[in-house]
């Protein structure tokens, strides 16, 4: 996961419990992109149990990730502690680029943000008493899908 919400918890806690931040001065900064990674068979195929020998990681807008998890032969999943979905394609995604267009026969497993997932993690910055929270996109979600319109306006209404 890119911003698992028990890191961010541990992160928080620490800069405001040990380095004595005031939580009113920190901001919640959240990826609008994912991971994308191709499985090299080292490991046995399981949710969130993806090995690789080479370089074989791919950040990919989080539009692109959400449409992938619904692609043919991909199941979903979601990470309970990172409050984090993923998806695992056991022949591969068909994302462009993730990392050559890999083979049919190589699997993939993908983790994202979604507006669930970023809904948990605003109410985080909300609990704690943040300065707000923001997003980097990279074109994460410069795509009008529900799903990106959902996150932009969870977005406005945490800072009204």
């Amino acid at each position: 996961p890119t911003s698992p919400l028990d890191g961010l918890t541990r992160a928080l806690t620490t800069a405001v419990d040990v380095l004595g931040a005031e939580p009113t001065s920190l901001l919640l900064g959240l990826p609008l992109y994912g991971r994308l990674y191709n499985c090299d068979g080292a490991s046995p195929p399981s949710y969130g149990n993806c090995s690789c020998a080479t370089d074989c990681k791919r950040n990919k807008g989080s539009s692109v990730m959400m449409a992938a998890a619904a692609g043919p032969g991909c199941v979903q999943g979601w990470e309970a502690t990172a409050a984090t979905p993923f998806f695992d394609c056991k022949l591969g995604s068909n994302i462009s680029g993730g990392g050559g267009g890999p083979p049919a026969h190589v699997r993939q497993q993908g983790w994202y943000e979604s507006p669930r997932s970023i809904q948990l993690k605003l109410q985080l910055a909300a609990t704690q008493q943040l300065g707000g929270a923001g997003v980097w996109s990279a074109h994460g979600c410069a795509n009008r899908t529900a799903a990106c319109d959902a996150i932009w306006d969870l977005l406005a209404g945490a800072g009204g």
